[in-house]
């Protein structure tokens, strides 16, 4: 494929992780505010927020044939019309139901455009650099999007109100769907029937690489699970914190991922995948305790350690999984590994919150948080010792 076109299918896949990260961050900043006027706990709020990963895990399913058999830039195009009917849904939420109803189409739609933007931008950029642009592409995209939700969303929402934010955000997907359109279909080729897809992925699974890319997209998302819903909830009552400051914690957070997965993502394709897996994992067990201490620059200190730790963490973990694919025998397959991350993570950010409204019944915020970070710490040594293991083991 031209560099042209490959480059404008990059683009305008990050744009659109962009857009659909900033409107599910856009809830963050908004969420001391309906949690007041819905009368929600924090056992409550969490739950609601674990609609989310619901909607992505049962989208990425669907999303992994659906790449397969419609193409790539269709089911991007599904993911834009449901996520700006979501955000119309937030702006309306007056009553419990209609905001979960928005959260959950907002995981569907998430999942949608994450699993035909990965399989994208796995079909035409090469095994060598898969590490590196994958990252760019969460860093530009996730967590670009991700560091303007919280921080213009916590902003306007002062200024303006919580309506008319959401009302006007809800444009943003439509206009990332132009460069959508523009860009060319980069599918190769139709897939198996779906007892072939379900072997595939069961081969797939028992390659060593995606195991471990399993395990860390499932850490990497319960770590932002819990965060998400308990850290606004811990700041609004603790310190008191305005929609504003807590959406410029998020921002701090986020744009401490930005900038460093790219850099991770290219020494996890010089230096091997374990070394950034190492690093992320011990400052994210490192870090996240210390969002529950001190004063606010105590916690944007942490939330710039734990930023760091999320952005070497996942540096490695898409590349991990397409090589996974092409050694189980299915090179160019893409949305097969597409709709694994896709659902993988999911199930992550759908355990995170779950565990955090469990555990917010009965340990206070501080204790849940050293609980997810002696289960980080611990993942990450299995996930080095089975990379270490795969090596060890490695033909020739």
């Amino acid at each position: 494929m031209p560099p042209r076109a490959s480059s404008l299918i990059f683009w305008s896949s990050s744009a659109l992780i962009a857009a659909e990260t900033l409107l599910f961050g856009l809830v963050v900043p908004a969420l001391p505010e309906f949690a007041d006027k819905l009368s929600l706990s924090d056992s409550e709020a969490a739950m609601i927020f674990a609609l989310f990963p619901l909607g992505a895990l049962l989208s990425s399913i669907v999303g992994a044939a659906m790449v397969e058999a419609l193409g790539r830039r269709p089911v991007m195009l599904i993911s834009i019309v449901v996520m700006s009917a979501a955000t119309v849904g937030f702006a309306y939420s007056e009553v419990v139901a209609l905001f979960a109803l928005s959260r959950f189409m907002q995981g569907a739609a998430t999942g949608l455009a994450w699993t035909a933007a990965l399989a994208a931008i796995s079909d035409v950029f090469p095994a060598s650099e898969l590490g590196y642009r994958m990252s760019l592409a969460e860093a530009v995209g996730g967590a670009g999007g991700g560091l303007a939700g919280p921080v213009v969303g916590g902003i306007a929402i002062d200024l303006i109100g919580t309506r008319p934010t959401f009302l006007i955000a809800a444009a943003a997907p439509l206009i990332v769907g132009i460069p959508v359109l523009l860009s060319p279909e980069t599918r190769h080729g139709r897939m198996a029937p779906s007892v072939r897809r379900l072997a595939a992925l069961r081969r797939v699974m028992q390659e060593p690489r995606a195991r471990v890319a399993a395990g860390a997209l499932v850490g990497f998302a319960m770590v932002i699970g819990l965060v998400e819903p308990l850290l606004p909830l811990d700041l609004d009552r603790r310190l008191e914190l305005s929609a504003a400051m807590i959406g410029l914690v998020f921002g701090t957070l986020i744009l401490s991922d930005l900038l460093t997965a790219p850099i991770a993502g290219r020494w996890s394709d010089r230096r091997g995948r374990s070394a950034p897996i190492a690093l992320g994992g011990a400052l994210i067990a490192a870090a996240l305790p210390l969002t529950a201490l001190g004063p606010p620059p105590m916690v944007f200190g942490a939330v710039v350690v734990l930023g760091i730790g999320l952005g070497s963490f996942g540096a490695g973990i898409g590349a991990l999984m397409t090589e996974a694919v092409d050694a189980a025998g299915y090179a160019g397959q893409y949305g097969l590994s597409a709709g694994v991350m896709s659902a993988i993570f999911s199930l992550g950010a759908l355990v995170g919150p779950v565990v955090g409204a469990a555990a917010r019944t009965v340990l206070p915020y501080l204790a849940t948080a050293a609980m997810l970070s002696a289960i980080i710490l611990a993942a990450t040594i299995w996930m080095v010792r089975e990379l270490a293991a795969a090596r060890e083991t490695a033909p020739g």
